[in-house]
């Protein structure tokens, strides 16, 4: 789903009068959620009043329906309580809920994670386990894509965690690919000054990786972070690498690398 910011720049780029946006998938069972209202960053509308409202429900990790503003993962009711969706119906089983709230219900899981404000506007917040735990805090890769848009900097960016020896939890990278150049020093450290503003320090990635084309994307144009994640910072000879070092980014070079990779490192403003 478009992020104001992104809504915002394409209406005033492209001379766009109005954007309809919506959120849905091939496997719902029902039509997909529209927001045909203007109103920028929200993928989905339903007045708390409508007959539709209750027909999507936002819940937390045992299932319980959460509070206006609260995020929560998007359920959909099933229309006749039977769900066919993939030619294979065991996959169709994995994907619904049954008896949940009533005896008879039936429930299909959309497996992403959405808040509806009380005004009846839903937004996309990502799907389930785009998120990794570093020093002790969930880390919302969207929330850390979004700040590092924002900066002005940069056209396109993926964030990922990434798992280093002798540390709990991932690391945060981001593959970048930036308007101008960002290899200088202190272009980079501004572009980090930036993410300071927006970002706490756990969540700002620790390792940066530069890119010069877009990255890969599936057949719907969304960018595919597996082997992002299963390369980690292994393309180091490839692509131009940094390292969030004593509060800067510094290039990963080979003995930062061999610190990195003995556990003998520490990352982050120390």
């Amino acid at each position: 789903c478009l992020t104001s910011p992104l809504w915002e720049q394409t209406i005033e780029r492209f001379g766009i009068e109005k954007v309809v946006e919506h959120y849905g998938a091939t496997e719902m069972p029902a039509s997909a959620l529209t927001n045909w209202t203007g109103r920028p960053g929200y993928c989905g509308f339903i007045p708390p009043d409508h007959p539709d409202a209750n027909n999507v429900v936002l819940v937390d990790e045992q299932f319980k329906v959460v509070a206006p503003g609260e995020v929560g993962e998007a359920l959909l009711r099933v229309p006749g309580n039977s769900y066919r969706g993939y030619l294979d119906s065991k996959l169709d089983e994995d994907k619904v809920l049954r008896d949940l709230f009533e005896p008879g219900d039936l429930w299909w899981r959309s497996g992403d994670l959405l808040c509806r404000d009380a005004d009846g506007f839903f937004t996309f917040v990502e799907r389930m386990g785009d998120s990794f735990r570093w020093k002790g805090e969930n880390v919302s890769c969207v929330e850390v894509e979004e700040a590092i848009l924002e900066t002005g900097k940069v056209q396109e960016a993926v964030v990922y965690g990434v798992s280093i020896p002798s540390a709990s939890g991932k690391v945060g990278m981001a593959s970048i690919l930036p308007i101008e150049c960002l290899e200088e020093g202190e272009t980079l450290n501004d572009f980090l000054s930036h993410l300071q503003e927006l970002l706490p320090p756990y969540a700002i990635p620790h390792i940066i990786r530069l890119v010069e084309q877009h990255h890969e994307t599936t057949s719907t144009m969304k960018i595919i972070k597996a082997h992002l994640q299963a390369e980690g910072f292994k393309q180091v000879e490839k692509y131009p690498h940094f390292i969030l070092y004593q509060g800067r980014y510094v290039p990963l070079n080979s003995d930062f690398l061999s610190a990195l990779e003995s556990g003998k490192l520490t990352l982050g403003f120390r």
